[in-house]
């Protein structure tokens, strides 16, 4: 966008801060841009807006952006001042302060595998590692397949899987010290929870957290759960994602 130079107004100007968002760059930095309701006058007006905490940024024609080295943590806060003083494209100063603050948004409730699809090696004591965010409640259901409904399986819809399926074991629990927004590695006993039972498997992780609604009433959120096809054999677990 080309810039724009302008006689001074005595007007005051309109000039307030849109909209805010995140995202990370093709360099691996991450950057916060809060875009603005009017077009700048010129460059080099930095002396009319601040940023805290104090980072390094740039004022742009029609909007700032803040470019961090390192990623930004789940509840970090970022606020930007726009000063009196500061002139938009048509020469109208800005004769009252625009803050704006962005907070990073908390991670996401989730419970996932550790193994991202990768072949595992038969484990003893058939454990498979998880990774647990903001969880208050777990649901593990295991379920058992047969061979001969493998092929078939994999080209059904989730419906028609299901009911190839049978049901062998199911646990909820509701997982300790686990800090907000922290991102903390178990260990599932599939043997335990299958309880001696061997063969193909299909093992399901839904993590579910409260939430309240619109009316102010709480309830149970969950995420679509994680799966994994594991064969659970004497000499501990494999698991492959297809």
């Amino acid at each position: 966008v080309s810039q724009v130079s302008a006689t001074p107004s005595d007007e005051a100007s309109p000039l307030t801060i849109r909209s805010v968002h995140r995202k990370e760059s093709s360099e691996g930095k991450y950057v916060v841009r809060f875009y603005l309701s009017e077009g700048l006058a010129k460059h080099g007006q930095k002396e009319f807006s601040k940023v805290e905490p104090e980072l390094p940024y740039s004022l742009e024609y029609d909007r700032t952006e803040v470019v961090f080295r390192d990623k930004l943590g789940p509840g970090t806060e970022l606020s930007l001042t726009l000063l009196p003083g500061l002139m938009d494209a048509s020469g109208r100063a800005l004769k009252e302060e625009r803050v704006k603050t962005f907070r990073v948004p908390d991670r996401g409730t989730a419970a996932r595998f550790t193994d991202h699809g990768n072949l595992l090696t038969p484990v003893f004591g058939s454990r498979l590692g998880i990774e647990l965010v903001n969880v208050d409640q777990l649901n593990v259901q295991l379920y058992r397949q047969y061979d001969n409904n493998l092929p078939f399986m994999s080209f059904s819809p989730e419906y028609m899987a299901r009911n190839m399926m049978r049901d062998i074991a199911f646990k909820s629990v509701r997982p300790q010290g686990l800090g907000k927004n922290e991102v903390v590695r178990r260990a599932l006993a599939l043997g335990e929870l299958a309880k001696g039972q061997k063969g193909v498997c299909r093992v399901e992780l839904t993590a579910y957290q409260p939430k309240k609604s619109s009316d102010n009433q709480t309830h149970m959120s969950y995420e679509r759960p994680s799966e994994r096809i594991v064969v659970l054999s004497d000499i501990g677990v494999t698991s492959r994602v297809f």
